[in-house]
């Protein structure tokens, strides 16, 4: 059984000038030589703002990790991770599958993981990790063939979607191809706005 508590502060500098201190606190418990879990008791922070200093819940997180085989025993090691995040805005689930092949000081590792989170108010803002990766990967690797990358800030959201069908169309990109493409532009051009 581990007990671990971590504080990071952060300094923001210029006309926003503020500090903020992020705690954390995680119990981590080996249950078998092959299963581990891990509780987030609580994650929360402290904000020194101009106008409004205060002190935050963020969220608790509880996380499973199964050693299905050992990466310097066995030809390939692999390990199964679960997380679920939750706090009053937001729902995260995360899981992994996790391959490691540990050569002496080499270590050859892939993480493929498919993740899903729910948030704002009444957790109706909806994402899907492996979908954004996908789209990112395919737009820039793909898209880069016939033209130089477009900023997403180019055009508008409701331009987007024609756009990828049609340029989709030219890559010869499957509809599940254009709709990962798609998700990952959208969701850059919202955060950009």
């Amino acid at each position: 059984m581990e007990l671990e508590n971590w504080i990071t502060w952060k300094r923001m500098t210029g006309p926003d000038r503020s500090d903020a201190v992020d705690f954390r606190h995680e119990l981590e418990y080996g249950v078998t030589d092959k299963l581990e879990v891990s509780v987030y008791l609580a994650e929360w922070f402290y904000e020194n703002q101009r106008e409004h200093p205060r002190f935050a819940y963020s969220d608790s997180t509880i996380e499973l990790i199964s050693n299905l085989t050992k990466p310097v025993d066995d030809p390939i090691g692999l390990s199964i991770y679960g997380e679920i995040k939750a706090d009053d805005r937001l729902i995260e689930v995360e899981s992994k599958l996790i391959a490691q092949k540990n050569l002496g000081p080499l270590i050859l590792a892939y993480n493929a993981t498919l993740e899903a989170v729910w948030e704002g108010h009444s957790l109706q803002e909806r994402e899907g990790e492996f979908t954004l990766r996908e789209g990112r990967s395919l737009f820039i690797s793909r898209c880069i063939e016939c033209h130089t990358l477009p900023m997403a800030s180019r055009f508008t959201e409701s331009d987007w979607p024609c756009i990828v069908h049609e340029m989709g169309g030219r890559a010869k990109l499957k509809p599940a191809e254009r709709n990962a493409v798609l998700a990952y532009i959208l969701a850059v051009h919202s955060q950009l706005r």
